[in-house]
């Protein structure tokens, strides 16, 4: 690292340009500068440091040395390429997306045949929608309306578009392709399995108007990520786009990287906010990385942030909420959000119920004695590193209790003609209720996270085909894939977060079902069944007041929708 100095000679920083970001060790002065401005800057063995990437460039510049300027953009002269084609789609965009469109939207196509015309109307909005944010948007729409249709379309109507980069979970990389050449006949596309496959592809000539998919655990892999960046996309779609609500993720960087390097940038998810609103900060930096550019301002905003003792140490926390409309407000022209019950009125009801099962009494005492401990230790002011663990324990005994009258469930749906679809978390739990299912004489499918990504599509065909009576998945087969076979699922163990347990709800409940679907939860009365389950509901509050919409927009959204 070289050193920078003020005019007067006293230390400003250490500094060193690396690839994409400036790395920067502050003295006392720059330190608080920054911190003024909303940077973050860490105490790191013995010095405090902080990462800058180029999206934070119109911030620091005018707190750094003149000449730690001018070394910076001699160094790194994309940057000002880069952050001046950002401005520019700033100023373009729109303060209201659904105003643009309903004066400037999209005109049909005039081929009777073109794909255009088979979408449903919502679904041609959300098409015109991400058009006049300049294709950088969230669409989060619910779970089963077809974002993939949408994420296609949008290429197809791009003419400009020449690669596009597709992310997704790996159980359907495969129905991307399938759904590439029925939306978007201009287009080819291809999977790519490995970094060997990115590796050989960044080598040859790259096809025009051609999509490269690649699964969410790709991206964790260097040589993969550095393949992609290599190739250069001119559109980057991710799907199921929460998965980068961890912002430290090997995985998240990657992509925020690549969407950055876009022109177009649109994440899908039918859960953007999962449960808190500190996950939703990383998509919207990955569309408008200017305006979103640190995630402290949105932390002290919007997360409850406080601080909180872990032994010795006094740590900031972001893992509440707090101004929720507010946080409407500022987030409405990123995302684009409908529900089922908004705009498929013919789609049959769902119903969620609770299935009481009686625990054990050891089972309820390990309970009670367990969260005793917990509460005494935090009282106490005592960090407990074993404690994750021990509820993992506790809640797979929980779920291993709940086989037998799972078991029963599904026997008893299969008697009556109906499939049904059992979800699980604990490997364990999904082992023993296979077993328990194929003893009962039931054609199983099974799709857990260790379940390779060519083998789940066919799995999912044949379950759809009448060759299976049960599928069994844990939250790899919560996402992305049709189920609607069946109208009966289970949800044997609970998940943490309402967004998930949603998703695998709608595997079920989405277009093309034609029947009410029921979802069925066990609950072990008297464990940490009542704990989480008071828990998830405290969550999903969170979530619909994070993303409720004024009236305005939601009449906007019929008027345009029946138009469009």
């Amino acid at each position: 690292m070289r050193g920078w100095l003020y005019e007067d000679g006293t230390m400003a920083c250490l500094a060193e340009v690396e690839a994409d970001r400036l790395l920067l060790q502050p003295a006392q002065r720059l330190r608080e500068e920054l911190t003024k401005a909303w940077i973050s800057v860490a105490y790191v063995r013995g010095s405090w440091r902080t990462t800058l990437g180029r999206w934070h460039w119109p911030t620091v510049r005018p707190l750094l040395p003149v000449d730690l300027v001018a070394h910076v953009e001699a160094a790194q002269p994309g940057w000002l390429t880069w952050l001046a084609a950002e401005e520019a789609a700033r100023r373009g965009r729109p303060a209201d997306p659904l105003q643009r469109v309903a004066t400037d939207g999209l005109s049909a196509p005039e081929d009777p045949d073109h794909p255009w015309h088979r979408l449903y109307p919502y679904q041609r909005l959300g098409v015109q929608w991400a058009f006049a944010v300049g294709g950088r948007g969230i669409i989060g729409d619910d779970m089963g309306l077809g974002k993939t249709p949408q994420g296609w379309m949008v290429l197809e109507r791009d003419a400009a578009a020449r690669r596009a980069l597709i992310v997704c979970p790996g159980s359907v990389l495969v129905n991307w392709t399938r759904e590439g050449a029925r939306w978007a006949p201009s287009w080819t596309s291809a999977v790519a399995w490995s970094s060997r496959d990115l590796e050989k592809a960044a080598l040859a000539p790259y096809p025009d108007r051609h999509a490269t998919v690649v699964s969410w655990g790709l991206l964790s892999r260097p040589s993969a990520f550095a393949a992609l960046r290599q190739l250069g996309f001119d559109a980057v779609i991710v799907d199921e786009a929460h998965y980068a609500k961890n912002a430290e993720a090997a995985r998240t960087r990657s992509v925020v990287e690549l969407l950055h390097d876009a022109r177009i940038r649109l994440p899908l998810s039918g859960t953007p906010i999962k449960s808190r609103p500190a996950e939703f900060w990383t998509l919207l930096h990955a569309v408008d990385p200017i305006r979103f550019h640190s995630f402290l301002p949105w932390g002290e905003t919007f997360c409850g942030a406080k601080d909180r003792r872990i032994g010795a140490r006094v740590v900031r926390v972001y893992t509440g909420s707090a101004r929720l409309p507010q946080l409407a407000r500022l987030t409405t022209p990123y995302v684009l959000r409908r529900e089922k019950a908004e705009v498929l009125t013919e789609l049959p009801p769902k119903t969620r119920q609770t299935l009481p099962l009686r625990a054990s009494r050891d089972l309820v005492k390990e309970t009670v004695d367990l969260l005793q401990q917990l509460r005494d230790q935090a009282r106490a002011g005592e960090e407990n590193p074993r404690a994750l663990g021990a509820i993992g324990r506790l809640r797979q005994k929980i779920g291993l209790s709940k086989v037998d009258a799972a078991v029963e469930w599904a026997t008893d749906a299969h008697a009556s003609g109906e499939p049904s679809v059992l979800f699980v978390y604990h490997q364990e739990v999904a082992a023993q209720l296979v077993a328990g299912l194929r003893k009962a004489g039931l054609r199983v499918g099974v799709i857990l996270g260790s379940t390779a990504a060519k083998e789940r599509q066919p799995i999912v065909d044949a379950f759809q085909a009448g060759e299976l009576d049960a599928i069994v998945g844990s939250e790899s087969i919560k996402e992305g894939i049709s189920l609607v076979r069946s109208a009966l699922s289970c949800q044997v163990e609970y998940w943490w977060t309402p967004g998930d347990m949603e998703q695998a709800e709608d595997r079920l409940w989405r277009n093309k079902q034609t029947r009410p679907v029921t979802n069925v939860y066990l609950h072990a009365e008297g464990t940490l069944d009542d704990h989480v389950a008071k828990l998830v509901e405290d969550k999903r509050d969170v979530v619909r007041e994070s993303l409720v919409r004024d009236g305005f927009h939601m009449a906007l959204l019929r008027r345009l929708t029946e138009e469009t």
